[in-house]
């Protein structure tokens, strides 16, 4: 195996071989799999092996498993038990970052010779209990992460420096989070809840971790053919327009008769999103259908672009419309969360030419697969992580690509759509720059701030007892245990009433009076059953 890598994959394993904490910051399609097998494959030649590989459950078979099993005379288990009663020299306990809190103890106190955390990003929230599992890891004589994400925004976030160096190299900033904290770093954001490097720390904390980081880009490392993005903006027209441009304005809109609410920045970024790909949730998520836009354009598309194609989208609901689209003269399959167990066949089938279109959820067939075959990919939809969508591009391009490679952008005209790839093209997390731009908007740009005041004057005028009430269905949630969107199903079901169209209640004894009143009957129901 490693000597079938290329010289740059080379020059990576040395890394990781020369020093015990190391950081593979390696962009997607430069093979991260095989540099790590290839050290496996070195290490083994020394001596006996106990290696840990913690990856994402979408590519632990489809990709490690696969990899892993072509070297020669060493075992790879996928749970502890089989794992621990095995008398093999050389051995792997391969799992998937859901498994990990099922041997948090047997983890935290097995000696290994190798950890790797694949996708390690997903140990960046240091409370999250993965993160805290990778933590007590004590036994490991060497530490390797890999990841996507570009080396250049690592400092963007000080806890994920210290969530993931915690696992690469505990003696570096410690184990003890409040030590990080209060030598490097200063409170910032709403009541000083968030952190930032205080003056001059991020540039030392940068020179800690350098050492022990590599940088790997996909062009260093393999000559792959060019690659073209396209642009194809659509006009939303008629009630898509009408609704998108209402909930926008007022985050808040009506259709079909029931209400559409937006009442936190990141939900309205979803709504509104929804709508440009053609349709909408309600509050009591009932979908309704509000345009096709987007999925005329597909159409025409699909008639003009080579096959096989590569169709990436966010929702389920888009997929269902999408595979309502494709011309009947093509073999088409799909690749959601749902479908885990016939990912791997579905794979094959498409890259041994049997399948014409593949659309995949992009977190489901973005991660861990090769979809070269193809070399073209459309985008209808698209999350708002950059990494998902580097992601995505690269089972397309990627090693063993020998056309250029047509990526097709499908958005609304002067949408959030336009917003999202901007950001992403950008190579930047979409949501963290348009919720940016909206709370500057706001406060400042007087086009918006126009749009705020009008807003202001036609919820007064429509909804006052909603405006004016001190306590919402936020309350009514809290106080019985569900979410806002279950509360408000219960009360429609229940043929509790609004105020002035919107639930509000002035006085906490009218909120404690729709809340007994809404157990009661709830209740009721129970026992009638």
């Amino acid at each position: 195996m490693y000597e079938k890598l290329w010289p740059k994959q080379k020059e990576a394993a040395e890394f990781v071989l020369g020093q015990p904490n190391a950081a593979l910051f390696a962009e997607q399609g430069t093979g991260k799999t095989w540099i790590t097998t290839g050290v496996i494959e070195r290490l083994c030649e020394k001596w006996f092996q106990d290696i840990l590989i913690v990856c994402p459950l979408s590519n632990l078979k489809t990709t490690w498993r696969a990899t892993l099993e072509q070297l020669h005379d060493v075992a790879v288990y996928l749970d502890w038990p089989s794992f621990k009663k095995s008398k093999r020299n050389h051995k792997i306990l391969l799992i998937h970052y859901e498994a990990m809190a099922k041997y948090d103890r047997q983890l935290s106190k097995h000696e290994w010779t190798l950890a790797v955390f694949d996708e390690s990003q997903k140990l960046k929230s240091r409370g999250s209990r993965q993160s805290r599992i990778a933590g007590r890891i004590k036994t490991a004589h060497r530490r390797l992460i890999l990841t996507g994400t570009p080396f250049d925004d690592l400092l963007d976030d000080p806890q994920e420096v210290w969530a993931q160096f915690r696992f690469v190299h505990p003696d570096l900033f410690g184990r003890r989070w409040r030590d990080f904290d209060e030598r490097y770093l200063m409170p910032t954001g709403y009541m000083g809840y968030k952190r930032k490097f205080r003056r001059g720390m991020d540039k030392r904390v940068l020179k800690m971790v350098e050492p022990y980081c590599l940088r790997l880009v996909k062009s260093d490392v393999v000559d792959l053919p060019p690659l073209t993005y396209h642009e194809h903006r659509v006009t939303l027209i008629g009630e898509q327009r009408r609704l998108y441009k209402k909930l926008e304005r007022d985050m808040v809109a009506m259709v079909n008769g029931e209400e559409v609410s937006a009442e936190l920045t990141i939900t309205l970024m979803i709504k509104l999103q929804q709508i440009c790909g053609g349709f909408i949730k309600d509050d009591d998520d009932t979908i309704h259908q509000v345009g096709s836009a987007k999925i005329r354009k597909l159409r025409r598309l699909l008639n003009e672009v080579d096959r096989p194609v590569v169709i990436f989208c966010k929702y389920l609901e888009e997929i269902r419309q999408i595979e309502q689209a494709i011309p009947d003269n093509c073999r088409v399959s799909t690749i959601v969360g749902r479908t885990r167990k016939t990912r791997a066949a579905t794979l094959e089938a498409f890259q041994q030419g049997q399948i014409d279109v593949l659309i995949a959820q992009i977190r489901t067939g973005g991660v861990g697969v090769d979809l070269q075959r193809s070399h073209v990919a459309i985008f209808y939809s698209a999350t708002f992580s950059y990494i998902d969508f580097d992601q995505a591009v690269s089972r397309v391009h990627r090693a063993g690509q020998e056309s250029p490679v047509e990526i097709h952008l499908i958005m609304a005209r002067n949408s959030i759509d336009t917003l999202i790839y901007q950001a992403l093209l950008y190579k930047r997390s979409a949501q963290d720059l348009i919720l940016r731009q909206f709370r500057r908007s706001k406060r400042g740009d007087p086009i918006m701030a126009k749009k705020v005041a009008k807003k202001a004057d036609v919820s007064k005028a429509e909804t006052p007892k909603a405006e004016t009430a001190k306590y919402g269905i936020g309350d009514l949630a809290e106080m019985l245990e569900l979410t806002p969107a279950s509360t408000r199903v219960k009360l429609r079901q229940n043929k509790i009433a609004k105020n002035g169209g919107r639930y509000g209640w002035n006085t906490k004894a009218e909120l404690s009076e729709v809340a007994d009143k809404l157990k009661t009957k709830v209740e009721k129901a129970k026992k009638e059953d």
